[in-house]
């Protein structure tokens, strides 16, 4: 807990960092599986701490998807200039 006096705050932020690591942990799981299937084939694993992704401002899935999306957009765009 964090210690704001909110115990249902700190339960969701809990709840909300912890579903960010399984779905990291996941993402991770499938490239392994996907690397393993396809040799010679490299997908980069992300790290599973979310204080490094909290400072992108990603808190939980959804905005982990969204900022990986918008990375993928920014390289494919630098790409083409």
């Amino acid at each position: 807990m964090s210690g704001n006096g909110n115990y249902f705050v700190d339960e969701y932020f809990d709840w909300q960092r912890n579903e960010l690591v399984k779905y990291i942990d996941k993402l991770n799981a499938d490239s392994e599986k996907l690397m393993e299937e396809n040799p010679g084939f490299w997908i980069g694993k992300l790290t599973n701490d979310p204080d490094h992704w909290a400072e992108y401002g990603v808190y939980d899935p959804y905005t982990l998807d969204v900022y990986l999306d918008a990375q993928a957009e920014r390289e494919i765009r630098k790409e083409y200039l």
